[in-house]
């Protein structure tokens, strides 16, 4: 049996290592794989393939919760009698034009999308100072896919403020520890009020807007 076998950075060969001290009797300490890691190669690929396989399916997921986002709120915009286009990444900062042919008045829309009904959304440092008088969010709430989406419609200088302040206050705040947030790029739009649930009309698209 191997004393003492040298941790491994990983640490689902050490939960191995661990079980294979346990369990294994004879195992020659001379041997590449025993010496080095206390679990063979063919045992460790697969491990490292699970993990890799589990990380790209969350990000894959993500994608696809972007995208459905961005199809719920052109098809809803739609559904309201405006003309919607989805730019297909085409346009920086902008996932859906959307005109009123009645009134010739138009706004650039940035969708923001959760899977779930948290009304939080990740945003990045730029939303800080990203904004113009046509230009809006549509956060949008999959709900898990159990119901309807929520859409939550803001105007690009109303959610810029609001997380310039919430980030404020976030770095004011101690941590769990009592020390200092230590800062950096991500940012946070919430609307636990729902403030903005279903304010199309912010959109400003109709005649008497």
């Amino acid at each position: 049996m191997v004393k003492n076998p040298i941790k491994h950075k990983n640490p689902f060969v050490r939960v191995l290592n661990r079980l294979c001290r346990e369990t294994c009797v004879g195992c020659p300490r001379t041997s590449t794989w025993r010496r080095d890691f206390c679990v063979p190669p063919k045992v460790i690929k697969p491990i490292k393939q699970m993990k890799n396989n589990e990380e790209s399916q969350e990000k894959l997921s993500t994608v696809f919760s972007g995208i459905a986002g961005e199809y719920f709120v052109a098809a809803e915009l739609s559904r309201r009698g405006y003309i919607a286009s989805i730019t297909l990444r085409n346009t920086d900062g902008v996932d859906v034009l959307c005109a009123n042919k009645k009134t010739n008045k138009s706004v650039c829309i940035q969708v923001k999308t959760n899977r779930g009904s948290n009304r939080t959304w990740v945003m990045n440092q730029k939303s800080e100072s990203y904004f113009a008088e046509n230009l809006f969010y549509v956060f949008v709430n999959l709900n898990d896919n159990k119901k309807h989406p929520d859409y939550f419609i803001v105007p690009s200088k109303t959610a810029s403020k609001h997380i310039t302040e919430s980030h404020s206050t976030w770095l004011r705040t101690p941590n769990k520890k009592g020390g200092a947030h230590v800062d950096n790029s991500m940012r946070k739009f919430t609307d636990p009020k729902e403030e903005f649930l279903d304010r199309w009309d912010l959109l400003g698209l109709e005649a008497n807007n």
